[in-house]
Parts: C-alpha cells; sequence; structure tokens
C-alpha cells in the first residue's frame, strides 16, 4: 500500500490538534491513503498466429492482429482438433511451460505474437482405466491385461463449493478473471490498486487496500508494513510458493472460488475481506498479523483461519499460489490461480472367471453400482450402473482425483467393496476396468459317507468305495430339476477315501466332465443346482437310492452350498450288513454236552468281544435269545455263577434290534474260557469264521476238548541248590514236566518269583520278578525250564518260591502256587558280625603296638555238610580303605563246615593300634561256597562290626592367666583341657593327669609327692572334652617349665595316653626374676652419701612369654627394721613396663635416695613381676646380697676435689699425721664451701664411701 509522506504528516497534525482539543485517544491508521492515480499505459500489438490441427481465439475472436493496453489480460484459448491435443503455447518462438488449453495472459509493453502448437494425441491405457477425448461413449469391449493399478494422487480434493457473491460488494472491487500465472511470457507484471476498504467500526479504525493482479483479487500479508502503488513491477517480483493453508485462506476466503466467509463471518462484502486480509497474514506467518485490529477483528479473523483449514485441501495441479515482493520495504501480496477443467468417468464390467459366468442363467454383468467420491472422503458424486455388457459412465467431473467403489455386485457375482482412486483429466474420458468374482463355493469336502447306525464303519464293513453320480444344473430349485424335465450341464463320478469322504477333485473322480475351476486352480461349485445318488455301495453296506437335492447360492456376499450330505449332522447314510452264529459243545470223554461253558467271540477287525454260554444242552446261537434282553450282559460276570445263556449278544455301537442279525460283517474269532465246568481241560479257539450275508446264521457244528497235569523244581543256578547268593543277578532255575497237552498247539508257562512267607511278588526295580517260557509239544508231554533273575543283595533270610501258570492263547488254564512246596523253594542266606577288641572286649579299642580284634560271625541259610570258607577285612571308616600293615592289607580266615543251617564263627586279627588313634576300623566279611559268594557284610557305618580307637588331645591353662603362664603361689591351679574323640557315648572312662619337670623329664614332686588329677566321665558323644585340674604349691617351682601328660583308662585297661615333653600346648611357664642393686655413682653395692643419690636395680627374668606386655615393680626396704624406706612421709619405689622379646632378659629400675641420713645403713630392693594387673612373682629376701646396697658409718671418710676419685683411710686417736690430714681436708671443704656460696655454685664433693672390711672400735 502506498502512503502520502505529506498528506499523512498534514493528517496526523490535524489529528493531534482534534484529538488534543476533544480528549478522545489517537488510533493509527491501517493504511495511507493512495496517491493520484497514474497515466494511462500505451497499447502495443498483439498478434495471434494460427498453425495446423487447431483453432487459436483471443478474447472469443480469431482477431489476428489488435491493439492492448499494457498490463491488460487477455483471455487464450487454444482449440485442438479431433485426434490432437496441445503441445505447448509459445510465444515470439519462446515455449511456455503448461498445457493448459485457456490462460490468462498479460500484455506487457512491446508488441507480441503468440501461436498454439498441436500433436496427435496418444491414447494411454491403464490397469484399470484409460482416457478418451471428448464426450464419454460406449467403448469397445475389452478385458484389459494385468497390470500394477493406477496410484491415487497424493493429494485429492473433496468437494469445493464456493459461496455466493455477496450483493453488497463495492463497486471498487470488480470479479475475479480467471487466469494463470504467466510472468514468463514476459518481463514485468502489473499490480493494480482499485481503491480503500475501509475496516468495520467494531474491527478498528483502519482501511486496506483492494489489490488484484493479472486480474486475479490479491492480498497484502503484511499489515504493519506500506503496500505497493499501482504499475508494472519486474516479473522477477514474482514466484510460486507452497503454502496450503494461505491457499485455503484465499480459496475459502472472500472473492475465492470457495467462498465461506457468508456463512462463517457474514455481514457485508467490507467485512469478510478485512477478514480474509488479517487471517492472510497469519497464514503467511506474519509476525504482527493483527496490526490495528480490535479484539472483535482479532476474533473474527481468528474464527475464520479456523474455519478455513477445516475445510479439504486444495487438489494438487488445480491452483498456483503467487508471492510478490515488489520492492524491499513494502509488504508483500499474494494471489491464487485456480485452472479447473471437467472430464468424464466410464466403467467396463468383467467377469473374473468366464469359464464359470459365461453361458450360465446364475450370473449377469448388468446392474452394477459404482459410487464415485471426492478422493479420501465420504462426499458422493455421483453413480454408475453397467448395462448387459458391463458398461457405466458419469459426466462433467472436474479434473482431479476421486475414490471409485463397487456398492452393488450384478447378479451371481462377488461385489469389490475396496476403494479405487482415479485422475481425471480436461477434456477426456476415464475407463476403469473392473472384474469382479463370479460367486462359487471351492468346497473342500463335497460328501460324507456314514453308517446309518454308528456314523462310522463297523466291523470289517468300510465306508471307502461308495461310488456318487454328481449332477450340476445352472438354476436354482428345491427338488431334483430332472424331475421337471431339465437337464444336468455338468456330470461327475465320485467315490469315498477309507474316511467315507468324497471331495471335488481329480483323485476322487471316476469319471465324467472337466471340474469348474476357480481362480485358485482349484475345482469349485458354480452358483446351481447339484444332485447326489449312490451308484454302488461299499463293502459291507447296502445300497441307499436317496438322491440329495443341495443348492450353491450366493447371500450377503458370501457364497454357501445348503443342503449337501458333508457334515456331521447330516451325511449320506447306509445299513451295514449283520449276521449270527451257533454250536454245540460236547465232553471229549464221554460226548456229553457241557453246560454253561463261556466262549468269547472277537471281532479279528476292530477286537470287539462279547461272551456267549451253553444252555442244558451245550447248544450256543446267537439268533435264538433276544438281543435286546440283558445285551452283553455276560461281558461283565466276575462270578461264573452268574452267565446265563439267555442274555442277548449285539455287536456294534447302535442299540440293539431283534430283526438284524447279532454280528457286524466281519471276521471272527471262537474263544473257549476258563470255568469250574471246565477246569484241567484244554481250551477251544476257532479263528477265522466269516459273517459276510446279512440275515444268514453261520452254523459251527460240535466242538470239544480234553486235561493238563504240571510237576516242578526250582534250585540255585549256580550251585544246584536250595541256597541262592545274595547278590545283584541271583539265577534260579525252574523246571517243569506238563502233561496232557495237545501236540502242536503253543503254550505259554509264566512263572514268578514270590515271597515263601507273605506270598507277594518279589519285584527287580519296581517290575515283578517272571519268566516266561513258550511251549509246543510234540506229544501229550513236554518240559520247560524258566530262569529268573533275581536281586539278592537285600534280601538275606528270605525264602523264595517260585509259582507257575500256564496259558493257551491268553487263557490260564492250569496253574502250579503252593507256597510251602520245598521243592520250588530257595533260600538267600544272612550274616552279622561283632567286631570287639580284643584286651577290652567292648567296641573301644586301645592303642598299642599289639593288639587282637575278635569278630564273630553269625549266619544263616547255608547248607548243613557243605564246606564254606569265611574271609574278613579289616577297614578304615574314615577312609573306606584298607587297614595296612607292612604295605599289606590286614585279613583273616577261616573254613568250616556247618551242622546246622544256622551257626556262627569267629576271626582273630592281630595288628599295631599305635597309628589309629581317633579312627574307627569296621571288619568286612564274605563267605563263599567252592569260591562262589554266598554272603557277605559289607557295611561301613555298621557299629556291630566296628572297634574305635580313641585319641586325647591337651590344653593346659594357669587358671588365674588363662594361658600357659602360671604365677608363683602357694595354691596355684592349673587346668588341663582334654579333647577326646571316637569315644563311645555311654561307656564310662577314666581320665588320669600328672605334672612332669621337662628338664629332668621326671614327675614333678612337691613335698617328695607327685602333682597328679583324675576324673571318670561318661560321653554323650563320641567327641568331646573335660577338664582336669591341678592344685599344688608353686613357690619351690621358680622357673619351672611343666608339662601335662594325660591318659585314658576303661575298665583298668589304657586306651590312648598323650605324653610328650614337647608338646606346647600341654606346658606351663613358671616365672623366676633376680636382681643385682648398685649404686649409680658407685656402681657397686657400697652406697654414696649425699642428699640425691640414685641407686639402679637390674632385674633378670626367665620363662616369660614372648610378646606379653609385663609391668616389674619395686621398692626399697631398710634391712635393720624390715620396714620400707620412706622420703618425707612416701615409700621410695620404682617400677617400669616392658613387652618381653625373649623369655628371658633384664630390665633396669632407678630409685633416687636422699641417703644423708642412711649412714651405717642396708637397703634392700624388693622387686614383684606383674602381667595384666596379676603378680606373677616376687623377689622379697632382706638378705640377698644382690639385692642390697649398704651406706658406712660415720668415722670413715675419703677427701678429694671435685673430680677424680679419693683415698680413703681410718682416723685413728693420736695419729697427728692422719689428723693433720683431716684439718686439710676439712679446710679445703670449708675453701670449697665458701668458694660455691661466693660463685652461687651449688657444686659439692660427695663423700665417698670406700667399701672396705673393717673393725668397729672404740
Amino acid at each position: 500500500m502506498i502512503r502520502n509522506k505529506r498528506i499523512m504528516r498534514l493528517a496526523a497534525a490535524i489529528l493531534c490538534l482534534a484529538v488534543i482539543g476533544s480528549g478522545m485517544p489517537v488510533y493509527a491508521a491501517a493504511e495511507a491513503a493512495p496517491e493520484e492515480t497514474d497515466p494511462l499505459p500505451e497499447t502495443y500489438l498483439l498478434q495471434l498466429e494460427q498453425t495446423e490441427h487447431g483453432e487459436l481465439l483471443a478474447d472469443g475472436t480469431k482477431e489476428e492482429t489488435r491493439g492492448v493496453v499494457a498490463g491488460e489480460t487477455v483471455i487464450l484459448q487454444a482449440f485442438p482438433e479431433d485426434g490432437y491435443e496441445l503441445q505447448a503455447w509459445e510465444t515470439d518462438g519462446t515455449e511456455w511451460e503448461g498445457k493448459e488449453l485457456e490462460v490468462s495472459f498479460t500484455m506487457p509493453a512491446q508488441d507480441v505474437g503468440i501461436r498454439a502448437l498441436f500433436v496427435e494425441q496418444k491414447v494411454e491405457e491403464s490397469l484399470k482405466g484409460q482416457e478418451t477425448e471428448g464426450e464419454p461413449g460406449k467403448q469397445a469391449k475389452e478385458q484389459p491385461k494385468k497390470a500394477e493399478a493406477l496410484e491415487a494422487p497424493e493429494e485429492t480434493a473433496e468437494g469445493r463449493a464456493q459461496a455466493e457473491k455477496d450483493e453488497d460488494a463495492p463497486e471498487a472491487v470488480p470479479e475475479k478473471k480467471p487466469q494463470l500465472f504467466a510472468a514468463g511470457l514476459r518481463g514485468s507484471i502489473y499490480i493494480q490498486n482499485s481503491g480503500i476498504i475501509q475496516y468495520p467500526a467494531d474491527f478498528g479504525n483502519a482501511y486496506e487496500w483492494d489489490y488484484w493482479v493479472d486480474g486475479n483479487r490479491a492480498y497484502c500479508v503484511n499489515p504493519q508494513m506500506a503496500g505497493p502503488e499501482s504499475g508494472y513491477y519486474s516479473s522477477s517480483a514474482a514466484s510460486e510458493i507452497s503454502n496450503q493453508a494461505l491457499a485455503k485462506v484465499l480459496y475459502y476466503g472472500y472473492g475465492g472460488d470457495g467462498d465461506i466467509t457468508a456463512n462463517v463471518i457474514g455481514g457485508d462484502a467490507s467485512r469478510r475481506h478485512v477478514v480474509t486480509h488479517t487471517a492472510s497474514a497469519i497464514a503467511y506467518g506474519d509476525p504482527n498479523p493483527y496490526y490495528n485490529c480490535t479484539q472483535a477483528g482479532i476474533d473474527a479473523a481468528n474464527q475464520f483461519y479456523a474455519a478455513a483449514l477445516a475445510q479439504p485441501d486444495l487438489p494438487a495441479g488445480s491452483f498456483r499460489l503467487i508471492r510478490i515482493h515488489a520492492a524491499e520495504g513494502m509488504q508483500d501480496i499474494a494471489y491464487l490461480i485456480i485452472d479447473i477443467q471437467y472430464g468424464n468417468l466410464a466403467v467396463q464390467k468383467f467377469s473374473a472367471n468366464p469359464s464359470i459366468s459365461d453361458n450360465n442363467a446364475c450370473y449377469s454383468l448388468e446392474g452394477a453400482v459404482f459410487t464415485v467420491y471426492q478422493a479420501g472422503t465420504d462426499q458422493v458424486v455421483g453413480t454408475i450402473t453397467t448395462d448387459a455388457d458391463g458398461y457405466g459412465h458419469l459426466e462433467h467431473l472436474q479434473t482431479g482425483s476421486y475414490d471409485i467403489q463397487e456398492t452393488t455386485a450384478p447378479k451371481g457375482f462377488l461385489v469389490d467393496s475396496s476403494r479405487h482412486t482415479v485422475s481425471i483429466s480436461g477434456n477426456t474420458t476415464f475407463t476403469y476396468y473392473f472384474t469382479d468374482e463370479p460367486g462359487n463355493d471351492p468346497i473342500n469336502i463335497f460328501l460324507f459317507k456314514r453308517d446309518i447306525e454308528t456314523e462310522k464303519p463297523q466291523g470289517s464293513a468300510k465306508l471307502e468305495g461308495a461310488e456318487y453320480t454328481v449332477k450340476y444344473y445352472d438354476t436354482e430349485m428345491a427338488t431334483d430339476p430332472a424331475e421337471a424335465g431339465l437337464m444336468e450341464k455338468y456330470t461327475w463320478v465320485l467315490k469315498t477315501d477309507e474316511n467315507g469322504r468324497a471331495y471335488l477333485d481329480n483323485a476322487h473322480k471316476i469319471s465324467g466332465d472337466e471340474f469348474v475351476i476357480g481362480l485358485h486352480g482349484n475345482p469349485v461349485l458354480p452358483l446351481g443346482t447339484i444332485t447326489i445318488q449312490e451308484r454302488k455301495a461299499p463293502e459291507g453296506y447296502l445300497l441307499n437310492n436317496t438322491v440329495y437335492v443341495a443348492n450353491t447360492i450366493l447371500q450377503n456376499g458370501s457364497v454357501s452350498t445348503t443342503n449337501l450330505p458333508n457334515d456331521e449332522n447330516y451325511a449320506a447314510t447306509e445299513q451295514v450288513k449283520r449276521g449270527d452264529l451257533e454250536f454245540i459243545k460236547l465232553d471229549a470223554d464221554d460226548d456229553s454236552p457241557m453246560v454253561g461253558i463261556p466262549f468269547r467271540i472277537t471281532s479279528e477287525t476292530t477286537g470287539e468281544s462279547h461272551i456267549i454260554v451253553t444252555d442244558e444242552n451245550g447248544h450256543v446261537s446267537t439268533k435264538l435269545a433276544k438281543h435286546s434282553y440283558q445285551t452283553n450282559s455276560n461281558d461283565g460276570v466276575t462270578d461264573e455263577s452268574d452267565y446265563s445263556s439267555s442274555f442277548g449278544v449285539w455287536f456294534g455301537e447302535s442299540d440293539p434290534d431283534d430283526n438284524k442279525g447279532a454280528l457286524l460283517y466281519d471276521t471272527y474269532t471262537l474263544e473257549e474260557l476258563s470255568c469250574s465246568a471246565n477246569y484241567g481241560k484244554d481250551l477251544l479257539v476257532l479263528s477265522g469264521i466269516p459273517v459276510m450275508e446279512a440275515g444268514v446264521s453261520i452254523d459251527l457244528g460240535e466242538l470239544s476238548n480234553q486235561t493238563i497235569r504240571m510237576k516242578s523244581e526250582a534250585v540255585d543256578t549256580k550251585t544246584g541248590t536250595h541256597t541262592i547268593a545274595a547278590e545283584r543277578d541271583a539265577r534260579i532255575a525252574d523246571t517243569y514236566i506238563l502233561q496232557g497237552l495237545t501236540a502242536g498247539r503253543t503254550y505259554r508257562l509264566a512263572v514268578s518269583a514270590r515271597d515263601a512267607k507273605t506270598g507277594a511278588l518279589i519285584e527287580r526295580n519296581g517290575v515283578p520278578v517272571t519268566a516266561e517260557v513258550m511251549v509246543v509239544p510234540e506229544g501229550s508231554s513236554a518240559s520247560a525250564t524258566a530262569e529268573l533273575t533275581l536281586d539278592t543283595s537285600s534280601m538275606e533270610g528270605t525264602a523264595i518260591v517260585c509259582t507257575a501258570e500256564l496259558y493257551w492263547l491268553d487263557q490260564k488254564i492250569a496253574s502250579h502256587e503252593d507256597l510251602l512246596d520245598q521243592a520250588q523253594t530257595v533260600y538267600v542266606p544272612t550274616m552279622g558280625t561283632t567286631a570287639r577288641d580284643g584286651q577290652t572286649g567292648s567296641h573301644t579299642g586301645s592303642v598299642r603296638e599289639k593288639i587282637t580284634l575278635i569278630d564273630t560271625v553269625v549266619y544263616t541259610g547255608l547248607t548243613p555238610g557243605k564246606e564254606y570258607r569265611v574271609f574278613g577285612t579289616l577297614m578304615v571308616r574314615e577312609t573306606g580303605e584298607e587297614l595296612l600293615a607292612d604295605g599289606k592289607p590286614v585279613t583273616a580266615e577261616t573254613v568250616f563246615t556247618p551242622k546246622e543251617r544256622d551257626g556262627s564263627v569267629e576271626l582273630v586279627f592281630s595288628f599295631d593300634s599305635c597309628a589309629l588313634a581317633g579312627q574307627t576300623l569296621v571288619a568286612f566279611e564274605a563267605i563263599t561256597c567252592q569260591g562262589i559268594h554266598v554272603v557277605s557284610h559289607k557295611e561301613i557305618d555298621e557299629e556291630g562290626q566296628s572297634v574305635h580307637y580313641p585319641r586325647i588331645g591337651t590344653s593346659a591353662r594357669g587358671a588365674a592367666t588363662g594361658d600357659s603362664q602360671a604365677a608363683v603361689s602357694e595354691v596355684a591351679i592349673l587346668t588341663d583341657r582334654v579333647e577326646y574323640e571316637n569315644l563311645i557315648s555311654g561307656e564310662t572312662y577314666l581320665l588320669k593327669g600328672r605334672l612332669m619337670d621337662r628338664e629332668t623329664g621326671d614327675p614333678l614332686l612337691v613335698n617328695g609327692i607327685e602333682v597328679t588329677a583324675e576324673q571318670s566321665f561318661t560321653p554323650e558323644k563320641a567327641d568331646g572334652e573335660i577338664e582336669l585340674t591341678f592344685v599344688f604349691d608353686a613357690t619351690a617351682c621358680r622357673g619351672k617349665t611343666l608339662v601335662v601328660f594325660e591318659e585314658v583308662y576303661r575298665e583298668e585297661v589304657l586306651l590312648e595316653a598323650e605324653a610328650d615333653l614337647e608338646n606346647e600346648t600341654q606346658t606351663i611357664y613358671i616365672p623366676e626374676i633376680r636382681t643385682t642393686a648398685k649404686d649409680q655413682t658407685s656402681k657397686t653395692h657400697t652406697g654414696t652419701i649425699g642428699t640425691k643419690t640414685v641407686i639402679v636395680d637390674t632385674v633378670s627374668y626367665s620363662n616369660l612369654l614372648p610378646g606379653k606386655k609385663y609391668r616389674v615393680s619395686g621398692k626399697l626396704m631398710l634391712q635393720s627394721t624390715g620396714e620400707t624406706l620412706r622420703m618425707d612421709g612416701k615409700e621410695v619405689t620404682a617400677e617400669t613396663t616392658f613387652t618381653a622379646e625373649e623369655s628371658s632378659g633384664t630390665v633396669e629400675l632407678s630409685f633416687s635416695v636422699d641417703s644423708s641420713s642412711l649412714w651405717g645403713e642396708t637397703l634392700v630392693v624388693f622387686e614383684d613381676l606383674y602381667r595384666e594387673g596379676l603378680l606373677l612373682v616376687s623377689h622379697a629376701d632382706l638378705e640377698d646380697e644382690e639385692q642390697s646396697v649398704r651406706y658406712p658409718k660415720l668415722g670413715w671418710i675419703v677427701t678429694g676435689g671435685g673430680s677424680g676419685s679419693y683415698r680413703a683411710g681410718r682416723v685413728v686417736t693420736g695419729d697427728v699425721a692422719g689428723m693433720l690430714r683431716t684439718v686439710e681436708g676439712l679446710g679445703l671443704a670449708a675453701a670449697i664451701l665458701v668458694c660455691l656460696v661466693i660463685g652461687r655454685s651449688r657444686q659439692r664433693r660427695a663423700c665417698v664411701v670406700k667399701e672396705e672390711s673393717y673393725e668397729t672400735k672404740e
């Protein structure tokens, strides 16, 4: 939009003054008023150049040359001849893009020549459709080739609705002329500003421009910017853009082809124009689209914008969206170019399978209905209905994409409910080829053959092989069409398979026409009527003459065949053939009738069997007894007295029918069953008895039989005796002699092993131990041996008896089952042992170099008078291996001959048990006979076979310390914890202990008596512990190392001892300390007189525990009084703490002493050794010189200087020289004292007492 700056400034000034004067708010105008109209443009020549095969018009005329004002729009139209189409537009030799038959051309500011080029039209075909020129006509009916279906266009147009033009539109808004953007034809475009459109009062106090570009209504899309003025602009300012939202706003906005503003917004043209203008800015993405709008204007713009976006998208290719950017700083202009053309849609319907539908009265191509929709929507455009040739069409469709869907199929055909997308081009007819599948039934099972009684074959009758004639009629009737005189279209003869089924395929067809084949290559039934009739019954059945009528129909889009006898509920049925049999039973010895003898009749095909019984005349007949009376009740009889010859017999699963034979079509076996009336006689069996005719009874004549005897003996297969070894694979041979058999017959002898005491079957691995032997006698007698394999390893003491049953044809005809028959019994021997120590006579052994072990072996089940050998081996329970002596197993054996079946024998083992402490020996024994193993006893955990050798271990501790150190005390207490192993719980033992001196190896004597302790105990478990306590006077044991020796006894027999002097766990250390006290200055036992002197006491210790922390505490004692030395009222003491690195060592204590008053006294150091507060040992001897420091008496002095040593001597009365020396000394001492006082030196010269023996003199 163009603003006049001067007018704006003047208007602004006037407005400001008006507002200031009136007090009203100031609103900015949306756009400036237009400047004065530019002068008219010049006129240029437009020349039309006609070409071959078509005609060119400009604004509806063929005028070749005319004058046109620059910027004016000219409508160009091209009309190709039939069979030709527009190839291109051309301007002054330059071709345009596009082949539209009508275009809008804007006249440039120059002369221009235009022509249209035409070429011969090419008709394209596809799978589903083809386009043809002109009006839709009926095309030649031709089946298209198979190919890929046409793809639907990317965008579709849903129904376009154009709002009515508002009658109140301002005159300044001219009608829009359809025109395509064609800036490429010239170098400039013309923008026309047709006037001002004022905002409605409720939208704001503003206005906007009414723009047109090349005859197309345009909208500015940047409201806050200035708009371009009317005039020519370079074509480079115009560009095609992609913005579906903006395209919808322009299309459905005011002046668009789909204008909806009258319905959505209402009001006059200005209101709808302003709303479209604001919505265009929103769609364009302007940052301030609501410029100068009130809230009402904003709401209206948003309402229309949402409504426009909710409309269908514009079809691709039906529009072009143009944006003009006239200059920098000016707003962009957008407008929409619409190009809509019309075409036609035709449908050609074909049958997908003509072999089914052609020449068949049940099918027709006429009457198919197709519904045409806007592509991608449910908006119906129209419908197409086909004629008898399957053709139909719909005219005058806008170009674009449509969906076509078959909604009603023609007669006999299945509807194709899927949608197919097509594209309609201008001035062409698009033909879509549809193929519908003719309705048919790809029937799987065509016919079920069923037994009328049970629905399945009975006896040896078969459902296989039945033959049926099948006829097809192309009509729909509920009765046989042949009765109405109609001829069948197809005939087939089918046969049933082993399941009684007939399929519509060549495998089941015997003869007839070719099958009708469906699309999948398999036989199908066309729509119509089918009749089925049996022409040949299968084996064992009677012929069924029923004619079955079925119909194949199409209903609700689904094809089915009704009334076809091909399922469980409705099948083709037939009656099986039935007959009977009869015979008389006689005793072979006297030909007398045998009454109440049961016979089993068994079908050799199905195995079904039932029992019949001879009457008082020995006669049997399945026909005479009513089938329905107590039918097959003899089958369930458990007590033979309940058998009855009057009970009926019936084979098969159907209800008995007295009017039919009892036996099915089949071959039967007749078996005589064992009962009391025929016990001991051979049983009869007849097989292969045929029942093949309906209503016929087979007479077997007279039947008879005879008796059987049995004798047997069972022995061990290895020894040939009635004693069998205890082993996993023991074998018994049971030999039978059979008499009274029938030569040539095959008998089965079944032998079982039983417990003679209980009669229970003996099992191996959970399965009864049995054996079977087949016996085929050549005469009336035969012998047979059955071998039984048993696991007797855990059956010691069991008596095993063999029983036998004789079978013929699986019926027991004789048996031998006497549990007391010794000839049929074998015994499994037993063996038990009791091992005891030869010294203790119990299961506890003594640990020593030479001992014996006696094992008493008790046996049962051996054969008296038979020589046996018993062999024993000693085993170590803990390792499970043999006990070795000098690398060889320790064994014992003896040979004996028992006088009775049960008895005992002893084995004696000799060996050294010193290395067996803590272990248990178990005696393993085995008894053999002639080198054959008979029985053994090898239970490693069996206590009766075991001897336990104990082991003890000790851990001695001081009661006060809790470890291997003891304190020196008059009442010292030691505890020795003895851990024992492998004792026998419940037996009583005695534990003895004594203390040993490690240095001498002798027992410790206190006051000439050994220190010992002992305690008896009865362990609850094999392993445990017990404590011994030793109490003694340890004051004489300073520095000794004691070792505890322990011994375990049972009934005064020594079992085990622990007596190792070097065993640390048995050792107790008693400490000792010694001291040497010396004056620190003299380094002797003679003390120095002075106020500050030091005594150093060196403490020597022994028998301490390395790594333990100790404390030595000392105090000074006056020898003369025996009391503690006190200074300033306190005892003079010293102490130190140390950790012993070795068991022996030294440590020093230092005592500070003022000895100036100790002339003539002797100090003795007393020392105590502590550990963790416990006094271990003391050294407190007033007479011990090593602990003493002596101080000289007055009268003995030595003079000397401050350094060096001094001489000592005696002062004697009358000794002038000595006196002088003394005076000299005193003088010197006085002088030194003066000097020290003067020099503030506190050095003093001590008087050193020389240790020298002397005599006291008055």
